[in-house]
Protein backbone atom coordinates (compact mmCIF):
# COMPACT_ATOMS: atom_id res chain seq x y z
CA UNK A 1 0.00 0.00 0.00
CA UNK A 2 1.75 3.12 -1.14
CA UNK A 3 1.89 6.32 1.66
CA UNK A 4 -0.62 8.83 1.49
CA UNK A 5 0.43 11.62 -0.82
CA UNK A 6 0.63 14.35 2.26
CA UNK A 7 2.88 11.67 4.19
CA UNK A 8 5.45 11.16 1.18
CA UNK A 9 5.33 14.80 1.12
CA UNK A 10 5.85 15.63 4.49
CA UNK A 11 3.45 17.96 4.11
CA UNK A 12 0.77 18.10 7.04
CA UNK A 13 -2.76 16.19 6.03
CA UNK A 14 -5.94 17.66 7.42
CA UNK A 15 -3.85 19.82 10.09
CA UNK A 16 -2.50 16.76 11.47
CA UNK A 17 1.21 16.17 12.23
CA UNK A 18 2.64 14.30 9.84
CA UNK A 19 5.12 12.07 12.10
CA UNK A 20 2.66 11.35 14.53
CA UNK A 21 -0.60 12.50 12.71
CA UNK A 22 -1.79 14.21 15.75
CA UNK A 23 -3.61 17.93 15.21
CA UNK A 24 -1.30 20.26 14.72
CA UNK A 25 -0.41 22.51 17.99
CA UNK A 26 2.32 24.68 17.23
CA UNK A 27 4.93 25.75 19.37
CA UNK A 28 7.67 27.24 16.72
CA UNK A 29 8.35 25.06 13.96
CA UNK A 30 7.72 22.01 15.63
CA UNK A 31 5.00 19.55 17.06
CA UNK A 32 4.32 19.97 20.94
CA UNK A 33 3.33 16.28 20.77
CA UNK A 34 6.34 14.29 19.15
CA UNK A 35 9.15 17.19 18.54
CA UNK A 36 8.61 16.64 15.08
CA UNK A 37 9.90 19.38 12.89
CA UNK A 38 6.88 20.40 10.61
CA UNK A 39 7.12 21.59 7.55
CA UNK A 40 6.64 25.18 5.79
CA UNK A 41 3.14 26.05 5.87
CA UNK A 42 1.31 26.30 2.11
CA UNK A 43 -0.61 29.60 1.82
CA UNK A 44 -3.03 29.05 -1.00
CA UNK A 45 -3.40 32.67 -2.80
CA UNK A 46 -7.43 33.38 -3.41
CA UNK A 47 -7.95 33.70 -6.92
CA UNK A 48 -8.24 37.01 -8.00
CA UNK A 49 -12.08 38.22 -7.98
CA UNK A 50 -13.42 39.38 -11.20
CA UNK A 51 -15.75 42.61 -11.00
CA UNK A 52 -19.19 41.68 -12.63
CA UNK A 53 -20.36 45.17 -14.34
CA UNK A 54 -23.64 45.91 -13.73
CA UNK A 55 -25.80 46.57 -16.17
CA UNK A 56 -26.86 50.39 -16.98
CA UNK A 57 -30.68 51.19 -15.84
CA UNK A 58 -32.58 54.27 -17.49
CA UNK A 59 -34.64 56.79 -15.44
CA UNK A 60 -37.90 57.35 -17.04
CA UNK A 61 -38.31 60.72 -17.50
CA UNK A 62 -42.47 61.59 -18.20
CA UNK A 63 -43.17 65.05 -19.78
CA UNK A 64 -46.82 66.04 -18.02
CA UNK A 65 -47.14 69.59 -20.03
CA UNK A 66 -47.85 67.54 -23.33
CA UNK A 67 -51.29 65.49 -22.29
CA UNK A 68 -51.90 65.91 -18.34
CA UNK A 69 -55.24 63.54 -18.84
CA UNK A 70 -53.29 61.15 -21.10
CA UNK A 71 -50.43 61.11 -18.64
CA UNK A 72 -53.07 61.06 -15.53
CA UNK A 73 -54.93 58.01 -17.17
CA UNK A 74 -51.19 55.97 -18.28
CA UNK A 75 -49.90 56.56 -14.66
CA UNK A 76 -52.62 56.02 -12.16
CA UNK A 77 -53.25 59.25 -11.37
CA UNK A 78 -56.06 61.93 -10.65
CA UNK A 79 -55.93 64.59 -13.65
CA UNK A 80 -56.15 67.08 -11.20
CA UNK A 81 -52.84 65.39 -9.20
CA UNK A 82 -51.11 65.69 -12.56
CA UNK A 83 -51.86 69.24 -13.16
CA UNK A 84 -50.40 70.61 -10.08
CA UNK A 85 -47.09 68.31 -10.51
CA UNK A 86 -47.33 69.76 -13.85
CA UNK A 87 -47.70 73.28 -12.34
CA UNK A 88 -44.45 72.61 -10.29
CA UNK A 89 -42.68 70.58 -12.39
CA UNK A 90 -42.79 70.30 -16.35
CA UNK A 91 -40.98 66.95 -15.58
CA UNK A 92 -41.60 63.91 -13.49
CA UNK A 93 -39.64 61.00 -12.57
CA UNK A 94 -41.24 57.75 -13.61
CA UNK A 95 -39.28 54.81 -12.64
CA UNK A 96 -35.72 53.32 -12.92
CA UNK A 97 -35.73 50.35 -14.88
CA UNK A 98 -33.26 47.93 -17.15
CA UNK A 99 -33.06 49.04 -20.17
CA UNK A 100 -35.15 47.21 -22.27
CA UNK A 101 -38.05 47.05 -19.74
CA UNK A 102 -37.43 50.94 -19.79
CA UNK A 103 -37.54 51.18 -23.30
CA UNK A 104 -40.47 49.40 -23.48
CA UNK A 105 -42.07 51.49 -21.03
CA UNK A 106 -41.41 54.71 -22.94
CA UNK A 107 -42.11 52.92 -25.86
CA UNK A 108 -46.04 51.73 -23.79
CA UNK A 109 -46.22 55.38 -22.95
CA UNK A 110 -45.98 56.84 -26.58
CA UNK A 111 -48.86 54.73 -27.46
CA UNK A 112 -51.09 56.10 -24.57
CA UNK A 113 -50.05 60.07 -25.87
CA UNK A 114 -47.23 60.79 -23.11
CA UNK A 115 -44.00 61.99 -23.68
CA UNK A 116 -41.09 60.13 -22.37
CA UNK A 117 -37.29 60.25 -21.78
CA UNK A 118 -34.43 58.13 -20.75
CA UNK A 119 -31.70 58.90 -18.95
CA UNK A 120 -28.97 56.52 -18.38
CA UNK A 121 -28.35 55.96 -14.59
CA UNK A 122 -24.43 56.33 -15.23
CA UNK A 123 -24.76 59.50 -16.64
CA UNK A 124 -26.97 60.66 -13.41
CA UNK A 125 -24.79 59.31 -11.10
CA UNK A 126 -21.71 60.74 -12.15
CA UNK A 127 -23.84 64.41 -12.21
CA UNK A 128 -24.08 63.46 -7.98
CA UNK A 129 -21.08 63.96 -7.18
CA UNK A 130 -21.13 67.85 -7.53
CA UNK A 131 -18.03 70.39 -6.92
CA UNK A 132 -18.20 72.15 -3.74
CA UNK A 133 -17.39 75.73 -3.68
CA UNK A 134 -16.47 77.06 -0.34
CA UNK A 135 -15.76 80.64 -0.77
CA UNK A 136 -15.20 83.15 -3.70
CA UNK A 137 -16.45 86.36 -5.01
CA UNK A 138 -18.56 88.13 -7.88
CA UNK A 139 -17.10 90.71 -10.37
CA UNK A 140 -17.48 91.87 -13.59
CA UNK A 141 -20.35 89.68 -14.38
CA UNK A 142 -18.21 86.44 -13.29
CA UNK A 143 -18.23 84.73 -10.23
CA UNK A 144 -14.84 83.25 -8.85
CA UNK A 145 -15.29 80.42 -6.47
CA UNK A 146 -12.92 78.16 -4.43
CA UNK A 147 -13.42 74.62 -4.76
CA UNK A 148 -10.77 72.52 -2.60
CA UNK A 149 -7.76 74.88 -3.85
CA UNK A 150 -8.80 74.72 -7.46
CA UNK A 151 -10.60 78.01 -8.99
CA UNK A 152 -13.43 78.20 -10.78
CA UNK A 153 -14.99 80.54 -12.81
CA UNK A 154 -18.94 81.01 -13.72
CA UNK A 155 -19.77 83.31 -16.16
CA UNK A 156 -23.18 83.49 -17.82
CA UNK A 157 -22.49 81.80 -20.63
CA UNK A 158 -21.46 78.84 -18.97
CA UNK A 159 -24.82 78.48 -16.61
CA UNK A 160 -27.31 75.47 -18.32
CA UNK A 161 -29.92 75.35 -15.19
CA UNK A 162 -30.26 76.51 -11.30
CA UNK A 163 -31.16 74.72 -8.81
CA UNK A 164 -32.49 75.81 -4.93
CA UNK A 165 -33.73 73.71 -2.34
CA UNK A 166 -34.48 73.65 1.26
CA UNK A 167 -32.28 71.63 2.92
CA UNK A 168 -33.08 69.83 6.95
CA UNK A 169 -30.60 68.47 9.35
CA UNK A 170 -31.03 67.54 12.78
CA UNK A 171 -29.16 65.58 15.34
CA UNK A 172 -30.11 61.68 15.46
CA UNK A 173 -32.05 61.90 19.05
CA UNK A 174 -31.77 58.02 20.04
CA UNK A 175 -28.62 58.08 21.05
CA UNK A 176 -26.68 55.73 23.74
CA UNK A 177 -27.35 57.76 27.16
CA UNK A 178 -28.70 56.90 30.73
CA UNK A 179 -32.45 57.10 31.52
CA UNK A 180 -31.58 60.16 33.61
CA UNK A 181 -29.87 62.03 30.59
CA UNK A 182 -32.97 61.58 28.26
CA UNK A 183 -35.06 62.72 30.81
CA UNK A 184 -33.37 65.76 30.96
CA UNK A 185 -31.72 66.13 27.68
CA UNK A 186 -33.54 69.64 25.24
CA UNK A 187 -35.80 68.40 22.60
CA UNK A 188 -33.74 67.81 19.44
CA UNK A 189 -32.67 70.95 17.46
CA UNK A 190 -33.39 71.38 13.64
CA UNK A 191 -31.70 73.33 11.15
CA UNK A 192 -32.65 74.63 7.58
CA UNK A 193 -30.96 75.95 4.92
CA UNK A 194 -30.76 76.30 1.03
CA UNK A 195 -28.58 74.26 -0.83
CA UNK A 196 -27.42 75.72 -4.29
CA UNK A 197 -26.44 73.52 -7.37
CA UNK A 198 -25.30 75.41 -10.59
CA UNK A 199 -25.13 72.95 -13.86
CA UNK A 200 -22.66 74.46 -16.39
CA UNK A 201 -22.18 73.61 -20.10
CA UNK A 202 -18.74 72.96 -19.20
CA UNK A 203 -19.11 69.66 -16.93
CA UNK A 204 -21.83 66.99 -16.17
CA UNK A 205 -20.80 67.86 -12.52
CA UNK A 206 -22.85 70.78 -10.67
CA UNK A 207 -21.16 73.47 -8.86
CA UNK A 208 -22.79 72.73 -5.13
CA UNK A 209 -22.90 76.03 -2.89
CA UNK A 210 -24.14 75.50 0.46
CA UNK A 211 -24.92 79.26 2.03
CA UNK A 212 -23.57 77.64 5.41
CA UNK A 213 -20.23 76.41 4.56
CA UNK A 214 -19.52 79.83 2.33
CA UNK A 215 -17.69 82.34 2.73
CA UNK A 216 -17.11 85.25 0.54
CA UNK A 217 -13.89 86.66 0.41
CA UNK A 218 -14.29 90.45 0.27
CA UNK A 219 -16.02 92.29 2.43
CA UNK A 220 -19.46 93.64 1.72
CA UNK A 221 -20.28 97.62 1.97
CA UNK A 222 -23.73 96.40 3.35
CA UNK A 223 -24.55 94.22 6.29
CA UNK A 224 -26.10 91.26 4.59
CA UNK A 225 -26.75 87.45 5.14
CA UNK A 226 -24.70 85.14 3.05
CA UNK A 227 -27.60 83.36 1.65
CA UNK A 228 -28.54 86.60 0.22
CA UNK A 229 -25.67 87.36 -1.21
CA UNK A 230 -25.49 84.04 -3.08
CA UNK A 231 -29.00 84.38 -4.30
CA UNK A 232 -28.09 87.64 -5.90
CA UNK A 233 -24.92 86.89 -7.38
CA UNK A 234 -26.02 83.78 -8.65
CA UNK A 235 -29.19 85.44 -9.97
CA UNK A 236 -27.54 87.91 -12.06
CA UNK A 237 -25.83 85.20 -13.31
CA UNK A 238 -28.78 82.94 -13.84
CA UNK A 239 -31.06 85.46 -15.99
CA UNK A 240 -31.48 83.64 -19.04
CA UNK A 241 -31.53 79.91 -17.75
CA UNK A 242 -34.49 78.18 -15.36
CA UNK A 243 -33.92 78.33 -11.60
CA UNK A 244 -35.76 75.12 -10.70
CA UNK A 245 -37.16 75.29 -6.97
CA UNK A 246 -39.39 72.17 -7.41
CA UNK A 247 -37.28 70.57 -4.71
CA UNK A 248 -39.08 72.50 -1.92
CA UNK A 249 -42.26 70.11 -2.42
CA UNK A 250 -40.37 67.12 -2.24
CA UNK A 251 -40.90 65.11 1.34
CA UNK A 252 -37.11 65.00 3.05
CA UNK A 253 -35.33 61.92 3.03
CA UNK A 254 -33.31 62.28 5.68
CA UNK A 255 -29.68 59.74 5.90
CA UNK A 256 -26.83 60.07 8.01
CA UNK A 257 -24.46 63.59 7.41
CA UNK A 258 -21.27 62.97 5.76
CA UNK A 259 -18.42 65.00 7.48
CA UNK A 260 -18.34 66.90 4.79
CA UNK A 261 -21.42 68.20 4.97
CA UNK A 262 -21.44 69.38 8.74
CA UNK A 263 -22.10 73.11 8.68
CA UNK A 264 -21.20 75.61 10.86
CA UNK A 265 -24.72 75.77 12.63
CA UNK A 266 -25.09 72.07 12.66
CA UNK A 267 -21.39 71.94 15.02
CA UNK A 268 -22.47 74.38 17.12
CA UNK A 269 -25.57 72.32 17.49
CA UNK A 270 -23.47 69.58 18.91
CA UNK A 271 -21.61 71.45 21.73
CA UNK A 272 -23.09 71.06 25.03
CA UNK A 273 -24.62 74.28 26.78
CA UNK A 274 -23.47 75.01 29.77
CA UNK A 275 -21.79 71.54 30.60
CA UNK A 276 -18.58 70.53 32.47
CA UNK A 277 -17.92 67.33 30.89
CA UNK A 278 -17.33 66.85 27.38
CA UNK A 279 -20.14 64.30 25.10
CA UNK A 280 -19.09 62.91 21.80
CA UNK A 281 -19.93 64.67 18.78
CA UNK A 282 -23.69 63.99 17.54
CA UNK A 283 -24.67 62.34 14.45
CA UNK A 284 -26.62 64.54 12.45
CA UNK A 285 -29.41 63.44 9.83
CA UNK A 286 -29.73 65.62 6.15
CA UNK A 287 -31.31 65.46 2.92
CA UNK A 288 -28.29 66.25 0.87
CA UNK A 289 -28.26 62.66 -0.82
CA UNK A 290 -31.69 63.23 -1.49
CA UNK A 291 -31.21 66.98 -2.92
CA UNK A 292 -28.02 65.89 -5.05
CA UNK A 293 -30.20 63.06 -6.92
CA UNK A 294 -33.23 64.99 -7.79
CA UNK A 295 -30.18 67.92 -9.30
CA UNK A 296 -28.54 65.03 -10.86
CA UNK A 297 -31.46 63.38 -13.29
CA UNK A 298 -32.53 67.19 -13.46
CA UNK A 299 -29.09 68.49 -14.35
CA UNK A 300 -28.46 65.29 -17.06
CA UNK A 301 -31.66 65.92 -18.57
CA UNK A 302 -30.64 69.95 -19.55
CA UNK A 303 -27.59 68.59 -20.67
CA UNK A 304 -29.66 66.40 -22.96
CA UNK A 305 -32.43 69.18 -24.51
CA UNK A 306 -29.27 71.55 -24.55
CA UNK A 307 -27.18 68.70 -26.74
CA UNK A 308 -24.23 68.18 -24.71
CA UNK A 309 -23.93 64.84 -24.18
CA UNK A 310 -20.59 63.40 -25.35
CA UNK A 311 -19.28 60.07 -27.39
CA UNK A 312 -17.40 60.12 -23.61
CA UNK A 313 -20.70 60.25 -21.65
CA UNK A 314 -22.85 57.04 -21.01
CA UNK A 315 -25.65 56.77 -23.84
CA UNK A 316 -28.49 58.33 -23.09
Amino acid sequence: MSEPASEASGAPAHGRCAACQRPIAVVGRRCIYCGAELPEPIIEKPEPQTTIALPDRLLLVVDASTNAQAAAATLGHRSAEIAALGRRSRYLLHRILPVAEARAEAARLAMQGVSAITLSESAVRAASQPLIATGGDPANGMFALDSGGEPLKLVADDVLLVIWGPIRREPLSEETRSMRELRHAPAPRVAESDLCHVHTRMSSRPIEVDANAFAFSQAHGVIESTLLRLRAAIAGLAAAVEIDQGFRWEAPALGVSSPTQRSSLADAFSTRRGGARERKPATFLDNVAQFRFYSAWRGTLARHHAGLTTPGEPPL
